[in-house]
């Protein structure tokens, strides 16, 4: 994962391979980053699949709800939570719902093992 910082725009940028994630103090500064991305991956042939990229706002203020990015003029998706890399990100900051998945995730692992680990043909030698 890559991690890159612009000061002037209070922007954080994660990216792994075709997934990035725009972190940014003000929704005008998050839009600014938005056009900076689209601009750019345009310039390479690359275009942002405005369906499958979704904002959530993590505020303690309620100024969020008129948050409205966009790209090219279309509106993207306002979300509560999202899941970037595999882990849940939400507008609470809440990582209880992420424990929750990975011992749900752990628990559905266990049952599907739990037959193969009692059967007698298998030894317990490694």
């Amino acid at each position: 994962m890559k991690s890159l910082k612009n000061d002037a725009d209070e922007i954080l940028t994660l990216a792994y391979t075709d997934d990035i994630a725009l972190i940014a103090n003000t929704p005008i500064a998050l839009q600014r980053a938005m056009d900076n991305w689209n601009e750019k991956l345009k310039a390479m042939g690359i275009k942002i699949n405005k369906n499958k990229t979704e904002v959530v706002v993590v505020s303690r203020e309620r100024y969020y709800m008129e948050t409205e990015i966009r790209i090219e003029g279309v509106p993207l998706k306002l979300v509560e939570n999202f899941k970037y890399l595999g882990v849940n990100v939400n507008e609470k900051c809440d990582i209880g719902r992420e424990i929750n998945n990975r011992i749900g995730d752990y628990i559905k692992s266990l049952r599907l093992l739990c037959p193969l680990l009692k059967e007698k043909k298998y030894t317990n030698q490694v």
